[in-house]
């Protein structure tokens, strides 16, 4: 079934407003997830120190970090990697999250978070949310902030190709497997 909340821009504002003042590391991690689009919860779990990385980008100026996500949605059901670029805020985050541990996206750094973790943490949040008036469109789910994030892209010029290979939306046909070797990371 297709998604059809996403959060309008006020509402991810306000959203973002009531993150912030969430105690660490609650407030790193989802503002994390927020920062690299939304990735599907599962393949965040997995990541580690040893995904974060550097690559070259020949259209730069130099290097850009990012991390490797493990992609293994998809008929193929083949683990694929996929690389996000951080920004400089994610960067910062990341390295206050690996103070715990090797994972980044987990409470203690030994592990990754359970998969509906995001949902349990934003469920107050929502619920503050709708108590003060701040969702237009009523109650949101975690996974309308993957549809906002895409969404926000799109109204702001970024192209559907970008957003797809930053959401790893369909990313492994023919055109990918054999032909299309730019990395995406710019």
């Amino acid at each position: 079934k297709a998604r059809e909340r996403h959060l309008s821009e006020q509402e991810l504002r306000a959203f973002w407003e009531r993150v912030q003042a969430l105690p660490f590391p609650k407030k790193e991690i989802i503002s994390l997830w927020i920062l690299t689009g939304g990735q599907r919860q599962q393949q965040l779990a997995r990541v580690q120190a040893k995904d974060i990385q550097e690559v070259n980008i020949p259209d730069r100026d130099g290097f850009t970090k990012g991390m490797e996500v493990i992609d293994t949605k998809g008929r193929t059901g083949r683990e694929r990697k996929h690389f996000v670029p951080l920004t400089p805020k994610s960067k910062e985050l990341v390295d206050a999250l690996l103070v715990q541990g090797p994972f980044i996206f987990s409470t203690t750094g030994q592990e990754g978070v359970e998969p509906n973790w995001f949902g349990r943490q934003i469920k107050p949040i929502v619920k503050d949310m709708e108590a003060a008036g701040e969702l237009e469109n009523g109650s949101f789910t975690a996974g309308a902030i993957r549809s906002t994030v895409e969404t926000l892209l799109g109204k702001y010029g970024v192209s559907r190709e970008d957003r797809g290979h930053l959401q790893s939306h369909g990313n492994s046909g023919v055109q990918a497997k054999h032909y299309d070797r730019h990395d995406y990371a710019g």
